[in-house]
Formats: structure tokens, C-alpha cells, sequence
């Protein structure tokens, strides 16, 4: 089975936890995992579930740019 997960609220409070708990229940039943994460917690995200290759992240930046008009 493969399942899509949004990340962006990855270490935030509530559902970003609610995501992690998730993302690590899921991905000891050996499913695969595809997921978003934002770009600036890369380095937290692949520390904390490096270990498991049913998971594949992708990168995003969720920041918005926002111009002087």
C-alpha cells in the first residue's frame, strides 16, 4: 500500500504531531510512505525517520515570498 501524507505542519502543535505519531505508526506496517515536508526542518525530519526506508520525502518551501509592490 502507498499513502500520501502532508507534511507542512510537520513540528507544529496539534496536527503536526498528529502527523509525526501517523508517519511512524504507518511506517512500521511497512507502508510506504510518501510525505512533504518544508525545506527549512529538513535536517529534523531526516533525523528523526532517516532510519526508515518505506518513508520518501519531498522537499517544498513553504515560506511565501512576498514582494514590495
Amino acid at each position: 500500500m502507498k499513502l500520501y501524507l502532508d507534511g507542512l505542519f510537520y513540528k507544529g502543535s496539534g496536527i503536526g504531531r498528529y502527523y509525526e505519531s501517523l508517519t511512524k505508526v504507518f511506517a512500521k506496517r511497512s507502508i510506504k510512505i510518501y510525505t512533504c515536508v518544508p525545506n527549512n526542518l529538513r535536517n529534523d525530519f531526516e533525523k528523526s525517520f532517516s532510519r526508515n526506508s518505506n518513508i520518501k520525502h519531498i522537499l517544498v518551501d513553504n515560506e511565501k515570498n512576498l514582494k514590495k509592490c
